[in-house]
């Protein structure tokens, strides 16, 4: 059963999700070193609110996660918020709505963008345009999907390796 779920996910998903082992600093897809702390964030900033939804909360799927990241007029990002969670939809939808109504009222921000994986939109869009509907508060929730060379990537550990190169620089 191990074997056969290593060979579908990949090694650093498998080995962080299914055995909750993380990954060899050898192997491992970034560095920590390349991450800097900052104490306050920049004056101004455009928020992106990046969600990547999980719709099972059995105990070996995967969480619901969302980041939010500001970025300064240098393009440098901070992540600045954000969530790492077993959420069903109403949990996702509140904790959603809740970023982007801190963030937006944050001061300094001057933009807000919200991107949700293609995948996980399908499901959860109805769900949150009806609620949007019913607060009297609508906002604009993108699809993100990562698009490389004419196709789009399927591979979690492709699309996470992808990332390596911000954290990078």
């Amino acid at each position: 059963e191990h074997e056969k779920r290593r060979r579908s996910m990949g090694p650093a998903t498998f080995a962080s999700q299914w055995l909750q082992k993380p990954i060899s600093k050898g192997t491992a897809t970034f560095d920590i070193n390349h991450l800097r702390f900052a104490e306050i964030r920049p004056k101004t900033v455009n928020i992106f609110i990046l969600v990547d939804p999980a719709n099972s909360l059995k105990k070996d799927s995967d969480r619901t996660g969302m980041a939010v990241l500001a970025m300064d007029a240098a393009r440098n990002f901070y992540l600045v918020d954000g969530y790492n969670h077993k959420m069903n939809l109403g949990d996702r939808w509140a904790a959603l709505s809740g970023l982007e109504k801190r963030w937006r009222a944050e001061p300094g921000v001057q933009g807000l963008r919200i991107g949700v994986e293609r995948y996980g939109m399908q499901t959860d869009i109805e769900h949150f345009q009806t609620q949007m509907t019913l607060a009297g508060h609508a906002f604009e929730i993108e699809e993100v999907a990562w698009v490389q060379g004419g196709r789009t990537a399927q591979s979690k550990d492709d699309r996470i390796a992808r990332l390596q190169p911000d954290f990078q620089n």
